[in-house]
């Protein structure tokens, strides 16, 4: 996973915002936290589950953001007022962390962009407390969600074959595969089940080239070619339009669970 520029992950923060924070209240709760629970968001980016993580344990719960990108936890800290959050920036296979230490560990979508999940997911089972549990969430198939596939027609129209293996890099890793490597890390009893998410997005073509280059397979375009990218994003998504001119987009992922 290549760190961001500074400019990247506050674009990726401010642009992913409207799609990634639903589905983080929706980890958060399968989660099943607890107040005074003790959290851990693997791979937290710039915070979205850590934050509300930190609402449900509550002022006497313990709440840890791992990265490890500088870029983002920067971003992340400058949401603190009001979080009692802790920023640790690390290797995901080489946890700061006690053995033990943790009752729920969270990852939002953070799983699948990793080269060898296995050795972090073995890391994070040790971290946690036997009585505790495990829940991530992984993009379905580019070819179940709209938005993903209309990056990826955008991204070959304009030649961006980076952004086209950087996208296959982050969704290509799905469910049965992080069922497998849960069983060989030591955890027990894991399942899935797909979650919709209708997310509302601004319309115009300025908007969508900036979210696109908000995302890590986009994050190389020139200006020039986001702009270009976005319109055939927009001409793929036009069955989703409003009639005030914004998107009302359908998000669709794989949300698992899991137990010591």
């Amino acid at each position: 996973m290549p760190a961001c520029s500074p400019d990247a992950a506050a674009r990726y923060d401010r642009t992913a915002e409207p799609l990634m924070a639903p589905f983080a209240a929706v980890l958060v709760d399968a989660a099943q936290v607890r107040p005074e629970a003790a959290v851990l968001d693997l791979i937290c980016g710039p915070g979205f589950a850590a934050r509300i993580a930190a609402e449900r344990a509550g002022p006497m719960g313990t709440v840890v953001g791992v990265d490890h990108d500088p870029a983002m936890l920067e971003v992340a800290s400058g949401h603190g007022a009001g979080y009692a959050i802790e920023w640790l920036q690390a290797a995901p296979d080489h946890l700061p962390l006690t053995t033990d230490s943790m009752d729920v560990v969270v990852s939002l979508h953070g799983i699948g962009a990793l080269r060898e999940p296995r050795p972090v997911l073995t890391e994070a089972r040790r971290v946690v407390r036997e009585t505790g549990s495990f829940a991530a969430t992984v993009w379905s198939p580019v070819e179940a969600n709209p938005y993903l596939a209309a990056h990826q027609r955008a991204l070959g129209e304009v030649g961006a074959q980076g952004g086209l293996q950087a996208l296959q890099d982050a969704t290509g890793y799905g469910s049965d595969e992080l069922i497998h490597d849960l069983r060989g890390a030591g955890w027990h009893e894991p399942v899935s089940r797909e979650v919709t998410l209708r997310v509302r997005l601004a319309g115009t073509t300025a908007a969508a080239a900036e979210r696109l280059r908000g995302m890590p397979w986009g994050a190389r375009l020139t200006p020039d070619e986001a702009l270009a990218a976005a319109r055939s994003v927009l001409t793929a998504l036009s069955e989703f339009a409003e009639a005030d001119g914004s998107l009302v987009v359908p998000f669709r992922a794989q949300l698992m669970h899991a137990y010591p």
